[in-house]
């Protein structure tokens, strides 16, 4: 039996270690395949994941997340983003992140601007925005590839869509993105 997010978030605000337990039951598989397609590395993925679950255990409370899911993404992706970074900071390689990142610049890439200028906050305020105005399934889609960074099958999978359907959305959803942001004054 599963228990509900609320259920779950009321066991953090206890501090009953039961919270764990029910996090790592609904939502272990998810930290892992985020963590694991950032860092190809089992090990290292399983490491994000537990240091996933102690960061929800520090932060729940005061934090109440409205989405326990994404909260656990988030602090998920952000584990594995820190530990790839760590990792490739002496040694530089074409991996699935930075085929990633590339897929986003050839549409969105922001030239070489001041720090002043390319204010990050106003960014992701757009592309939430952006990713609001589009219909679920196509912004799930694009949270796959961008945020929680599954390979292209993966979301075909997840989505039902196929493999080509997938990737032409996705192109899609950059084009009109770079729309959005050059009509909000980001410069390209």
């Amino acid at each position: 039996m599963t228990v509900d997010d609320t259920s779950i978030i009321e066991l953090f605000f206890k501090r009953d270690e039961q919270a764990l337990k029910a996090v790592e039951k609904k939502y272990g598989g998810l930290c892992f395949s985020i963590a694991n397609n950032i860092i190809h590395s089992r090990t290292d993925a399983e490491e994000c994941v537990n240091d996933t679950y102690l960061a929800a255990w520090n932060s729940i409370p005061p934090e109440r997340p409205n989405s326990l899911s994404a909260y656990l993404a988030r602090i998920a992706r952000n584990n594995a983003l820190h530990r790839y970074k760590r990792s490739t900071s002496e040694k530089r390689g074409g991996t699935e992140y930075e085929q990633l990142l590339s897929e986003l610049a050839e549409d969105i890439a922001a030239k070489d601007k001041t720090d002043d200028t390319f204010n990050e906050h106003y960014l992701t305020s757009v592309i939430n925005d952006y990713l609001r105005s589009v219909p679920k399934n196509k912004a799930a889609i694009f949270i796959q590839r961008y945020f929680w960074c599954f390979e292209i099958g993966e979301i075909s999978e997840n989505t039902g869509k196929s493999y080509s359907s997938v990737i032409s959305t996705l192109c899609r959803m950059r084009k009109d993105l770079k729309k959005r942001l050059e009509k909000e004054g980001i410069d390209l």
